[in-house]
């Protein structure tokens, strides 16, 4: 039995049908979502555990700055945190965003 907290109401009863399917739904997906973040997790440990990643002349390079790679690393380990959310690198612009000056060529 499950205790439903409806306020004004106090009671001890089985969850309704809605209820049931509600959280079946959300196991699926916190399992979905774990499953997701173990494959990231793997896939990270991977590319970090190279010899080193070299930037080479003449190929196309994605940077992301330190702190959203940091946010990363959070979401990966944590299987109930919220979404990551979009890859912020206005940081690599200068002050008036306007050219790339504070990266190296």
């Amino acid at each position: 039995t499950a205790k439903h907290n409806i306020p004004g109401f106090a009671f001890k009863s089985e969850p309704c049908i809605i209820c049931r399917k509600h959280e079946a739904l959300e196991m699926r997906q916190n399992a979905e979502r774990k499953q997701q973040r173990a494959g990231l997790k793997a896939a990270t440990k991977t590319l970090w555990s190279q010899s080193g990643i070299k930037l080479v002349s003449g190929k196309t390079h994605f940077l992301i700055t330190d702190s959203w790679v940091q946010m990363f690393f959070g979401y990966i380990q944590v299987t109930d945190s919220k979404e990551l959310g979009p890859i912020d690198n206005s940081a690599l612009l200068d002050a008036e965003k306007s050219s790339h000056a504070r990266l190296l060529r």
